[in-house]
């Protein structure tokens, strides 16, 4: 992936969920504009394979933090340990959620607090938990990560949709309170994006052709996205070129959606 020239030199910048899929190419693109990323992801021996790919690359410009943060015992301490690693913060990105969640509208009260636990609150709870942070910084940033499913009615399951759309809405709020602080909130709604162990692959492994007919029909591109399609749009976000960006939802879905 070429650089973007962005001015990100020597900025230090927290990645959730980037062990793998969109978070891991998210923490690749930052490292390649020069800046200095942590890692994290649940998986510990996971983590550490990154960790060590990222640190042969980009030497000393790259950290590591493990942590559930659905786990609010987990999370406890994350604030310390990410701002640590480098002493300070410039940005964070929030990539944690999972679309593989239970479907129908009959859903038990632990399937809903599974769903936004993972979808919602532990983006949120983390987001608080760095603001703190960011606020002593210049010109800083966060980026959540949502999908168009929380935007427009796509036939996702009923759940991870309305917990999309919480982040969409929290995100477009927290932006208004942490405006006065120079700190700037956007998020990022990717559409189909194509990734080794990701949902995607796994329904396109289950039915191809009625998956491949999907993507043809619904998506004006008539393609999966990469994750690196995704990670230029919030290392953009993220760079001085969006000072003047906050509150923004913006779709990167190659024209799935269809609004005027």
């Amino acid at each position: 992936m070429k650089t973007m020239r962005l001015d990100l030199e020597g900025k230090k910048i927290f990645v959730s969920g980037s062990s793998g899929g969109i978070g891991y190419a998210i923490a690749q693109a930052f490292l390649e504009e020069g800046a200095s990323v942590i890692l994290h992801g649940r998986d510990a021996d996971k983590l550490e394979e990154r960790l060590k790919t990222f640190a042969a690359a980009f030497p000393d410009r790259v950290g590591a933090v493990r942590a559930d943060l659905t786990d609010p015992k987990e999370r406890s301490g994350l604030s310390e340990a990410v701002v640590g690693k480098f002493g300070g913060l410039d940005a964070a990105v929030f990539c944690v959620g999972n679309g593989n969640v239970a479907k129908g509208y009959d859903l038990t009260q632990e399937q809903w607090d599974a769903i936004f636990a993972q979808n919602l609150f532990a983006n949120a709870h983390t987001a608080s938990a760095l603001t703190p942070a960011l606020k002593k910084g210049n010109g800083a940033s966060m980026c959540f990560i949502g999908s168009i499913a929380g935007l427009q009615h796509l036939k996702a399951p009923i759940g991870y949709a309305v917990a999309k759309s919480a982040l969409d809405a929290y995100a477009k709020c927290l932006a208004q309170e942490l405006a006065p602080d120079g700190v700037r909130v956007n998020i990022v709604h990717p559409g189909n994006v194509l990734f080794p162990g990701g949902r995607w692959e796994q329904l396109r492994n289950e039915h191809p052709e009625e998956i491949d007919a999907l993507v043809a029909s619904q998506v004006a591109m008539k393609r999966f996205g990469t994750p690196e399609e995704i990670a230029g749009a919030v290392v953009f976000l993220a760079s001085a070129k969006a000072s003047f960006i906050t509150g923004a939802s913006l779709v990167v879905d190659g024209g799935q959606l269809k609004t005027l």
